[in-house]
């Protein structure tokens, strides 16, 4: 009995195989969904910098651009990440790393999301960024953070190594 039921070691047809070979499989993207919108994310082309205006007027103005949200569009906390809470949802005042997200497009449809991105004018200010985790505890370090680049430490201790070895 057990030899009937297992399948480890033996070829199995996909049930979806012909329908895929043939073209004709549905895929998630394939489903169309009333109301939709589309987003789009605008990133940082910066490592390290000072956000000093967003104008999204004109993107605003594009057929189909529903809304355009930024850090301040977003209330209560900003801030999330799995272990350490550092990373914004969306940049406020300040990029840290290159490809941070500071802006995000909704639109009814991926062209006009795309069209709404290039129109946002963001100005920054660049600021001398920091590669090397060694220069970056350093005092005389550029500080991406209020309480320095140090985000946390962790010790992790357990027994005597002396003993171990």
């Amino acid at each position: 009995m057990a030899d009937q039921l297992t399948t480890i070691g033996k070829s199995e047809i996909r049930k979806d195989a012909w329908q895929k070979a043939a073209g004709k499989a549905l895929y998630t993207a394939d489903i169309t969904v009333e109301n939709l919108y589309y987003g789009v994310v605008v990133r940082s082309p910066h490592h390290y910098a000072r956000i000093l205006e967003i104008n999204k007027t004109a993107a605003l103005k594009i057929p189909g651009v529903h809304q355009i949200l930024t850090a301040e569009d977003i209330p209560g906390e900003k801030i999330f990440g799995p272990l350490v809470p550092d990373q914004p949802s969306l940049a406020q005042g300040v990029v840290r790393h290159l490809g941070e997200p500071v802006a995000l497009v909704i639109a009814e449809t991926r062209l006009a999301a795309q069209k709404a991105k290039e129109e946002i004018k963001i100005i920054y200010q660049p600021l001398v960024p920091v590669f090397d985790p060694v220069l970056a505890v350093k005092s005389d370090a550029p500080q991406l953070h209020k309480g320095g680049n140090l985000v946390t430490e962790l010790n992790v201790q357990d027994g005597d190594i002396k003993r171990g070895y």
